[in-house]
C-alpha cells in the first residue's frame, strides 16, 4: 500500500497513470474553512482514502502567518451547532469530517480536550452538516489555506488547476 501527503489532484492522476502501486490515502489540510471539495471528491473517485491534518484549522498556524480573524473552532455558526448539540466546536467539526468520510488527525496536548475528541460521534441533522459544507461556499471557493506553500517553496505545492513540480 501506498500513502501520499499533500498531493493535490494533477498529481495523484499523474501518480495513477504511471505507478504500478497506486495510493489508497492522501493526507492534506482539510477543515471546514479549508474544505478541498473538488480535491475530496477526486479521491473518492479514484478510491483514495482523505484523511484530514489539521481539522479544526491547524491553530496557531494562522496566527504565527500574520492573519487574523477567527478560524472554524471561533465560527459563529458552528458555535451555535455546538450549542444546540450540547457539544465544543470541536467535537462538531470532528463529527461532520468523519460523517463526510474523512479521517481525522486533531492535535491537542490538553487532555480533556483529548478526550473531548473522542467524544464527537453524534447524530447531527442533515441540514446542519450542509451548514457547515458551505461555510466557505457550495464548491469551497472562499477557503484559506494556512499553510501557503508559495512562500516557501516558490510554487503552490497544491494548484488544482494545473501540476507544479
Amino acid at each position: 500500500m501506498l500513502g501520499v501527503s499533500n498531493f493535490s489532484s494533477p498529481k495523484i492522476k499523474r501518480l495513477l497513470s504511471s505507478a504500478r502501486i497506486h495510493p489508497v490515502v492522501n493526507q492534506v489540510e482539510l477543515n471546514p474553512y479549508f474544505p478541498q471539495k473538488g480535491l475530496f471528491r477526486f479521491c473518492q473517485a479514484n478510491h483514495v482514502h482523505v484523511t484530514a491534518y489539521g481539522p479544526l484549522g491547524c491553530t496557531p498556524v494562522p496566527v504565527l502567518i500574520g492573519r487574523r480573524g477567527p478560524g472554524p473552532l471561533d465560527d459563529p455558526m458552528i458555535g451555535s451547532l455546538a450549542d444546540k448539540y450540547s457539544k465544543t466546536p470541536a467535537q462538531v467539526i470532528l463529527c461532520f469530517l468523519i460523517n463526510r468520510g474523512v479521517s481525522v488527525i486533531p492535535k491537542s496536548n490538553n487532555l480533556q480536550r483529548i478526550e473531548e475528541n473522542y467524544d464527537c460521534l453524534f447524530d447531527m441533522d442533515p441540514l446542519d452538516f450542509s451548514i457547515i459544507d458551505n461555510l466557505m461556499g457550495i464548491d469551497g471557493e472562499r477557503g484559506v489555506r494556512n499553510l501557503e506553500t508559495r512562500d516557501y517553496l516558490g510554487f503552490d505545492n497544491f494548484n488544482e488547476e494545473f501540476e507544479e513540480p
